[in-house]
């Protein structure tokens, strides 16, 4: 019989990056106090959106799923995604 593995795990962390989602295009968004909805890739501002724009893909956030916001954000950023 092989002995049992020792309970202590101190320096056995895994420092690699977590796996990417299946559909991350690396989209993000924050909303402004104004109601207005910023648009970031890979944390820079690629959009701004106001108004009826703004509300629709607050919409899309909200509701849809992570693959749907990421092509949403995609979309109004002119991205690769035809759409």
């Amino acid at each position: 019989m092989s002995e049992p593995r020792p309970t202590d795990t101190a320096g056995d962390e895994d420092f690699s990056p977590a796996p990417a989602r299946p559909f991350d295009l690396g989209y993000s968004h924050r909303e402004r106090k104004d109601g207005s909805l910023e648009v970031l890739r890979e944390g820079r501002q690629v959009a701004l959106l106001r108004g009826n724009r703004a509300q629709q893909l607050r919409q899309v956030l909200n509701t849809g799923s992570f693959e749907q916001g990421q092509q949403a954000m995609d979309r109004v950023a002119g991205g690769s995604l035809p759409g």
